[in-house]
């Protein structure tokens, strides 16, 4: 199977930070966005651990190179009463 580079960017509020990584490569995040080389025609695993405050939300939007759209979460939220939360989808490339 070929590699092809798949983009993630990341919105937040509420937040003081959030960490995400695909298999076990921890993805370099600036600025909200970041690149990594997947397999295509492979289901990955993506988890990410976010910090902040009671309701503090991350949003998650993950596009190929054409920016067509290959997982959009709109709002993983913390829940009321703890400062973090952590959560992982699969997603196909």
């Amino acid at each position: 199977m070929a590699k092809k580079v798949v983009r993630f960017s990341f919105s937040g509020s509420k937040l003081k930070g959030y960490w995400a990584t695909v298999g076990n490569q921890d993805l370099n995040i600036k600025n909200g966005k970041a690149s990594l080389p997947l397999e295509e025609g492979e289901v990955h695993l993506l988890i990410w651990k976010m910090d902040g405050s009671p309701g503090g939300a991350l949003g998650i939007l993950v596009t190929d190179a054409k920016q067509n759209n290959l997982l959009e979460i709109k709002a993983s939220k913390i829940p009321p009463g703890y400062i973090e939360a952590v959560g992982y989808v699969r997603f196909k490339v």
